[in-house]
């Protein structure tokens, strides 16, 4: 017994002593950082951790199979909803094209068809949003940027999927007392079952009873955003017109 509790005694100094050499190593390089290189990868190294365990938590909340009666023959009763998407600095955002000065950090370098390379920096948990809310909405895609470039990154995320086939591109935008306007009915289907998640209260502000409004996406700031979304666009599937209820701003 006593040689049992030495030998884990020895080992879990050991853990905390080279736990404790990583961390000093991590503070010594972080103050020779320039450009947060070391605070970027510590921040996705934490991303993930919460990732998996955010979706061991929700697993049975996910499980529709778990679902109640009464709550699965309501969700029968009710039409598939659409869901908007801003992508620009809400899901994404472009830190360079051709070429990327030293500073800004990427996720992914995709190829345009001129051949140019263009550099994005995703929104923490971007892609688990975007596979859950998929199987709750049908999804369009609102850009500012035209066809040629944002095709390949909306390729790129959908990732032969086919859950984001529907876009809307910068020709798309209408004008609204001179100010530039996204204009739901491009996505034909009654106000009533349509929501935009957006960053942007003047291109929406005529629509203020169809918006969810998100804050834009910063670079290197810890972002639970998109998780925390998911409650609130599971609650909406339940309602017959969302404009009914007041979205959270």
């Amino acid at each position: 017994m006593i040689s049992f509790m030495s030998t884990l005694l020895m080992n879990l100094l050991g853990f905390i002593g080279a736990a404790a050499c990583v961390l000093l190593g991590i503070c010594m390089l972080a103050r020779k950082d320039k450009n947060n290189t070391v605070k970027r990868q510590i921040y996705r190294l934490g991303y993930k951790i919460k990732e998996i365990v955010y979706s061991c938590a929700v697993s049975s909340y996910m499980d529709v199979s778990r679902m109640r009666t009464d709550a699965r023959y309501r969700l029968a009763l009710i039409p598939k909803k659409a869901l908007v998407l801003n992508l620009d600095a809400a899901l994404l955002k472009v830190v360079g094209i051709g070429e990327l000065e030293d500073g800004p950090h990427y996720d992914v370098k995709i190829e345009l068809p001129n051949g140019l390379e263009m550099f994005i920096c995703k929104r923490p948990n971007l892609e688990y949003f975007l596979t859950t809310v998929s199987q709750w909405y049908d999804l369009v895609v609102f850009t500012a940027f035209n066809n040629f470039v944002a095709d390949p990154m909306l390729d790129y995320l959908d990732a032969g999927r086919n859950i984001l086939n529907r876009r809307l591109y910068s020709h798309d935008y209408g004008k609204l007392y001179g100010f530039r306007a996204k204009f739901l009915s491009l996505v034909g289907r009654d106000l009533s079952s349509v929501v935009i998640l957006d960053h942007s209260n003047v291109e929406c502000s005529w629509i203020k009873q169809n918006i969810i409004h998100i804050r834009e996406h910063v670079i290197d700031e810890w972002d639970t955003t998109l998780y925390d979304l998911l409650p609130i666009l599971d609650a909406l599937r339940f309602v017959m017109n969302v404009r009914s209820v007041e979205l959270p701003k």
